[in-house]
């Protein structure tokens, strides 16, 4: 289950990427973008997530997943299509030479931190 790895890597990749001074614990979502090809199932990633997410600090953390459809475009005759089966051929020409344009990858797009509000203590 690569899901599980994926999640831990996410976490790492979230505790990395806080500014000095924002705690884990104020972490409210982390917003992923995933391609369709990459075949990742968003409900388990975001289980395993769940599961893990205490051990890294991050106890109020919530995974939102954007699944990002396959795009791609044939090297032969130009078109641009969206493939919704793991078939690359262009349904324009039947041409092979596809280039894949999006669809793939798994992306770290956003932190949503929730603002600690202080009291100022100094009296003048």
């Amino acid at each position: 289950m690569h899901e599980t790895y994926l999640a831990e890597c996410v976490l790492r990749q979230m505790r990395d990427a806080l500014p000095q001074g924002v705690e884990p614990m104020d972490v409210e979502t982390v917003q992923l973008r995933v391609g369709q090809i990459d075949a990742v199932m968003p409900d388990i990633l975001t289980e395993m997530f769940d599961v893990l997410k205490s051990n890294f600090s991050f106890p109020n953390a919530k995974l939102l997943i954007d699944v990002e459809a396959v795009w791609c475009r044939c090297k032969d005759c130009d078109a641009e299509f969206g493939l919704d089966s793991p078939v690359f051929v262009c349904p324009h020409c039947l041409g092979c030479r596809i280039q894949l344009l999006r669809g793939r990858g798994i992306t770290l797009t956003e932190i949503t931190v929730h603002e600690n509000e202080y009291e100022n203590t100094n009296h003048s």
